[in-house]
């Protein structure tokens, strides 16, 4: 997600998590921290995480399903930090009911998480590999040159040169391009820090 210029120097927002939780939950996003109103007891501490202790980040969707079939859609965002102290922000829509307002709070959330922070993070990761550090996300080695992961209890190495990503609406799939079948799906919902993970290897092949 690209920086927006001249941002203002925090982002607010107030959400209703679903049709059992209508209360408005604020939401305050800014270059520190993130802050949810989370708790259901009055006068509890909000939930806050601080960006310096950021350890991972993860975002989806979740179809609900019906009897025979899918009724709804939650859209989710977890966040944190080193002591796994974590935020959990969801949005549930039932029979399309809220589902566009809900998708509009949902992108809102996560353009203001990159805009304040993630994008200068992600920056630092891009340049530290470019400079010879390696780093794993989802069990998932990155370095300049190549990629590093398990495919059939063996260990597997494919070269920027030969390597393809396809993403897709809740997953993408890193692979080879001589061999589509050796590679690794990767689930952005359930595995930490993949969107690191993909956008750090789209901006190594040069995407």
């Amino acid at each position: 997600m690209t920086e927006i210029q001249n941002k203002p120097a925090h982002f607010e927002t107030y959400i209703q998590r679903g049709f059992l939780d209508n209360l408005p939950r604020k939401i305050i996003i800014n270059p520190e921290y993130i802050e949810f109103e989370d708790k259901n007891r009055v006068n509890a501490e909000n939930s806050k995480l601080y960006w310096k202790d950021f350890d991972g980040i993860r975002y989806g969707y979740e179809r609900i399903r019906g009897y025979s079939f899918y009724i709804g859609l939650k859209r989710s965002i977890y966040v944190k930090d080193t002591n796994n102290n974590q935020i959990k922000i969801s949005l549930t829509s039932l029979y399309k009911i809220r589902s566009k307002r809900n998708q509009e709070k949902y992108s809102e959330i996560l353009h203001a998480i990159f805009d304040f922070f993630l994008n200068s993070y992600l920056g630092k990761i891009i340049q530290d590999v470019k400079s010879g550090e390696t780093v794993t996300f989802g069990g998932v080695k990155v370095s300049a040159q190549q990629v590093e992961f398990n495919f059939k209890k063996e260990s597997v190495n494919i070269d920027f040169l030969v390597l393809n990503i396809a993403s897709y609406r809740t997953y993408f799939y890193i692979h080879s391009e001589a061999d589509n079948e050796v590679g690794i799906r990767i689930n952005f919902l359930e595995e930490w820090n993949s969107i690191l993970l993909y956008s750090l290897i789209k901006n190594l092949l040069g995407k």
